[in-house]
């Protein structure tokens, strides 16, 4: 089971948010065997938000406008 997290969010850094989708990760892999996929503002695109840049390393991320 994946999840999908539609957020708006995007500061310059993580922070706590981003901290408590890592538990729900955890959670989904050990449970489920899934994971969480992500879809943020284009705001992240254009403040170059790089902790969004290492997010996709990790995770399946896509950027919507409205």
């Amino acid at each position: 089971m994946n999840v999908l997290h539609i957020c708006d969010f995007a500061p310059p850094f993580r922070g706590n948010f981003m901290e408590e989708m890592d538990s729900i990760d955890n959670a989904l892999k050990k449970e489920f065997g899934g994971k969480n996929v992500y879809a943020f503002t284009h705001r992240n695109v254009e403040r170059k938000n790089q902790w969004v840049q290492d997010l996709k390393k990790d995770f399946p991320v896509y950027i919507y406008e409205n």
